[in-house]
């Protein structure tokens, strides 16, 4: 089914069903679970947090569409962040 439903939209759908997913509410389950803010700065407190570490930076943040592999029915914010953090590869 799912390889149909790429053949029918085609690769260009993909991140416009992505956009189309809405944005993470920072009082969610999931978002909670991984102390999920949507300013990085208000993850200060957090001793996971380290300075200059945000959702745009992460190696599970897709720009194009604000996609994360670690929320994968929200977007999330450029400039959040969460105890998930990785380090992008180049």
């Amino acid at each position: 089914m799912c390889a149909s439903g790429l053949l029918l939209f085609g690769w260009q759908g993909l991140p416009a069903m992505a956009q189309d997913k809405p944005m993470l509410d920072p009082n969610a389950y999931q978002a909670k679970a991984l102390d999920y803010v949507e300013d990085a700065s208000n993850a200060q407190g957090n001793p996971a947090y380290q300075a200059g570490r945000r959702c745009g930076n992460c190696d599970f943040f897709t720009a194009s569409s604000q996609a994360c592999g670690l929320f994968p029915d929200h977007r999330v914010a450029k400039s959040g962040w969460c105890s998930g953090w990785t380090a992008s590869t180049p």
